[in-house]
């Protein structure tokens, strides 16, 4: 049975530090394995992004996507895949650094980089600072 949105809640946070002009969406576990759950955590952190793009329609921002508190686990589904592709193919995003992960998650960002048309623009697998650190530098 799918959960209630204010569980899913508890499973991400999207945060935006305004001076630095970067959002971190941060996965928490536990991660779900029923699809709707997976889709319907998916479209709302997209919504918490493009909160922070309507709340400022002429800035870009660097993402760092921490999946560290997953560990090994993580499911994606192909809904969540494509909603996630959107999100990171938007014109307010400069770069993408994903912290942690695992290898069948690294298939599905690589795929999701693809389709995204971000694959020049992205780095994976690295600690949360070395994703900070590849984010701001040379902007």
């Amino acid at each position: 049975m799918p959960l209630a949105p204010e569980k899913i809640k508890e499973t991400y946070k999207v945060e935006l530090e305004k001076s630095m002009n970067l959002i971190t969406v941060t996965f928490l576990p536990p991660a779900y394995s029923d699809s709707a759950d997976i889709e319907l955590r998916a479209e709302m952190i997209s919504q918490g992004c493009f909160n922070y793009f309507n709340q400022y329609p002429d800035e870009k921002f660097n993402l760092v996507i921490n999946l560290i508190p997953l560990g090994k686990s993580g499911r994606v589904s192909s809904k969540a895949r494509k909603t996630y592709a959107k999100l990171l193919g938007d014109k307010h995003f400069n770069k993408i650094a994903f912290a942690g992960g695992n290898t069948f998650l690294k298939v599905v960002v690589d795929f999701i980089a693809i389709a995204a048309g971000i694959k020049s623009r992205f780095k994976w697998g690295l600690t949360l600072e070395k994703a900070r650190e590849w984010v701001n530098k040379n902007k």
